[in-house]
């Protein structure tokens, strides 16, 4: 009995312990994701992409000791992509948003909002990449994802229209680049308002739209 008595403490001991390293390394992977994106937002981008890649060792660690982190890697994934594609090496930033892609849709399925926004970021870099067709495939892909798990007036959805405006107006489809960008505009008046820089943003797109078909 002493034995027994004995033993059990001594097991919940070593169990407490080890919970609290995998908090420590959780949270120390959410401090180094953390820190890449300041980084990021100051330009730093190498100094971002070594952090993020820091925070993705680390909870690739916590996945093998533990499981789940599908949310967690999704994020990084998606961080270190937009910094590739802020680095101008589109490749690689689809290589990582792919990567995203698998991770949102076993973290939160493929209808979600999280999972739309990866699909609207690869649609941005396709359009980068001048691959139109592809880009517009992205695009609507996450429009339709978007509207069934968002609402019609969601100020995301005023985003993807404006993007597939600008994509159909790259494509030479300039009556539809107009009928998306009179979606977003009407989005954008009921949420932001007539003088918000986003509403003008798509005021801009449309005339640079008419311009290019020669309605001056």
């Amino acid at each position: 009995t002493a034995a027994t008595a004995t033993t059990a403490p001594a097991a919940t001991t070593d169990f407490a312990a080890e919970g609290d390293a995998v908090d420590m390394e959780d949270e120390t992977a959410s401090v180094l994701s953390m820190m890449g994106q300041v980084q990021a937002h100051l330009g730093n981008f190498s100094q971002a992409l070594d952090l993020y890649t820091q925070a993705l060792e680390q909870r690739q660690k916590l996945q093998k000791e533990k499981g789940g982190q599908a949310v967690e890697l999704a994020g990084i994934y998606d961080s270190m992509a937009q910094t590739h594609d802020n680095l101008g090496d589109y490749v690689k930033a689809l290589e990582l948003y792919e990567k995203a892609l698998v991770a949102h849709r076993e973290g939160h399925g493929e209808d979600h909002p999280n999972t739309a926004a990866t699909y609207s970021n690869m649609g941005l870099v396709y359009d980068n990449l001048e691959q139109f067709d592809k880009a517009r495939e992205m695009h609507e892909t996450a429009l339709r994802i978007q509207l069934a798990t968002l609402g019609d007036m969601h100020p995301y959805i005023a985003a993807n229209y404006n993007n597939l405006g600008s994509t159909h107006t790259s494509l030479g489809n300039f009556d539809k680049a107009l009928e998306m960008y009179e979606k977003a505009l009407h989005i954008k008046l009921a949420t932001f308002g007539e003088t918000h820089p986003s509403t003008a943003a798509t005021y801009n797109n449309m005339g640079e739209t008419y311009d290019q078909m020669g309605q001056h």
